[in-house]
């Protein structure tokens, strides 16, 4: 049964050093991580651009969320591979995979939680995290959450999925912007590939929606044969 509760999704990743970074990452109901329950901090004013939240919010929350994690493996390269451990809901995924596909699943997580308010829509996601998912699972599980968070605020129209395209092309600025604040703080090229994967998923959902719902109509469809 569904009922209101701490979440905790732990990750362990272990560097081709042997060096083992365990990142815990809590969330609340609201799907915000660590510590952001204070309404003060969770405002959710959403400027016309990244630049005018950023300046709102006094700095932006999403690259706030991914500093501590940029900054702790600033020592990889996006061609090193890593290993990782995540523990969700009592299942544990593990991959070895190059180390931005990782962070970008990572990054994905605290990004969505940050409290950044053009990142609303994919709060919901972040509270039943799927750790590596390909951009078809993406695509589907959004899409279902879209129609579940707009059944859930009365506003279902005739094509729903219009304004979860625009939330997908909101995400695609907000990594654009954390992007270009990370040129300015790494000294390698993993944390901004990460982020580049993430974008890759998020033109993906923009377009690959459509090619979706065609792939699953016979899935969707009564006959057997």
């Amino acid at each position: 049964m569904f009922q209101p509760k701490l979440r905790l999704i732990s990750y362990k990743i272990t560097k081709p050093s042997g060096l083992v970074v365990h990142i815990p990452v809590q969330l609340n109901e609201r799907g915000l991580a660590n510590g952001l329950e204070n309404p003060s901090q969770s405002s959710e004013f959403i400027g016309e651009n990244c630049q005018a939240c950023d300046q709102y919010h006094q700095g932006c929350k999403a690259e706030r969320a991914i500093a501590p994690v940029v900054d702790s493996f600033d020592d990889l390269h996006s061609t090193d591979e890593v290993s990782a451990e995540v523990d969700t809901e009592g299942r544990t995924i593990a991959v070895k995979s190059p180390a931005p596909r990782v962070l970008a699943s990572l990054m994905g997580l605290l990004m969505a939680s940050s409290g950044c308010p053009r990142l609303i829509p994919f709060r919901a996601m972040a509270l039943f995290h799927q750790p590596f998912a390909t951009a078809e699972e993406n695509v589907v599980r959004a899409a279902g959450f879209w129609l579940m968070r707009s059944s859930s605020q009365g506003t279902l129209v005739d094509n729903p999925y219009a304004a979860l395209q625009e939330a997908w092309e909101m995400l695609e600025d907000v990594n654009r912007h954390v992007s270009e604040k990370l040129l300015t703080r790494c000294s390698t090229d993993v944390s901004s590939n990460g982020i580049a994967y993430l974008d890759v998923l998020a033109k993906i959902g923009t377009f690959g929606l459509e090619s979706a719902l065609e792939v699953l109509h016979p899935a969707f469809s009564a006959r057997t044969h």
